[in-house]
């Protein structure tokens, strides 16, 4: 990604554009790892708990508060197990 690909909303005051085109210049961009815009990376919803793809999954909240993906009866042994 290029300075060219940042895009600002439009009733946003000059001086901060530039400070935020400079920074942009400065650091460069993070590209997600489901960007849709990056070919060949697509999101991959793996369990937490099993490590499996397929299935039906919703989150789990891990201590540093991030969310994973884990099945349901996964959470449950996860949680029975007393590892949150």
């Amino acid at each position: 990604m290029t300075r060219a690909d940042v895009r600002l909303p439009p009733d946003l005051a000059a001086p901060q554009r530039e400070r935020v085109l400079r920074l942009v210049a400065e650091c460069g961009l993070a590209v997600r790892r489901h960007d849709p815009h990056v070919p060949g990376l697509l999101p991959v919803k793996r369990c937490h708990g099993c490590q499996q793809t397929g299935g039906r999954m919703g989150g789990h909240h891990l201590p540093d508060e991030t969310v994973v993906w884990i099945h349901k009866s996964c959470h449950r042994k996860l949680h029975r197990a007393g590892r949150t």
